[in-house]
């Protein structure tokens, strides 16, 4: 990401409370007004990083329970509002990360499974590399499975956006070269 590029953060913030135990063992869950109190540092760090604007959200139970913007959508522009749109850029790769761990510890996604059997709409491209070993969730995961295309330029706003498959094979409108394994998958 650019320094230029507006910084986006996610908080995911989960509420916790043991299932066992008596009342006073429990953890209290704090107030969305203490939370949002707490985050009074912010502006501070913001300048401090030369950040121009910033936008959190808590998630609860898979539901969006407040958000809170800061600063500008661009310098000296226009205040951000919680509708304000944001590129996503990187922070996909840990909440992906986060919901591929989730379905393992429930038994429905395997690490070292052949990914292939998981992919329905796309199919990663076989080759030499592939041939000699399968890829797997956990070397994806863990950026050794030897894929092309390490980042993803942005596509402006009023312009015709690529879908996934388009964006994994190359394919116009995209503006990245097609995803393939480009050595053997946990070999560096």
């Amino acid at each position: 990401m650019r320094l230029s590029t507006l910084f986006t953060a996610i908080a995911l913030i989960s509420q916790t409370i043991p299932l066992s135990g008596t009342a006073a063992e429990r953890v209290a869950s704090p107030s969305v007004q203490d939370i949002q109190q707490s985050l009074h540092f912010i502006p501070d760090r913001m300048a401090y990083y030369h950040v121009p604007g910033l936008s959190l959200a808590c998630i609860h139970n898979g539901t969006v329970e407040w958000t809170q913007a800061f600063g500008v959508a661009r310098v000296a522009g226009e205040p951000l509002t919680s509708e304000t749109l944001f590129q996503a850029s990187s922070i996909g790769m840990p909440v992906t990360a986060v919901a591929v761990l989730r379905l393992v510890e429930q038994g429905k996604l395997n690490l070292d499974a052949d990914v292939g059997q998981y992919l329905r709409s796309w199919k990663l491209p076989t080759n030499r590399f592939t041939e000699q070993k399968k890829v797997t969730l956990r070397e994806l995961l863990s950026h050794t499975a030897g894929a092309t295309v390490h980042g993803f330029e942005d596509y402006a706003a009023g312009k015709q956006v690529p879908t996934l498959v388009q964006v994994l094979n190359g394919e116009s409108p995209a503006n990245s070269a097609p995803v393939t394994i480009d050595f053997v998958s946990g070999s560096a």
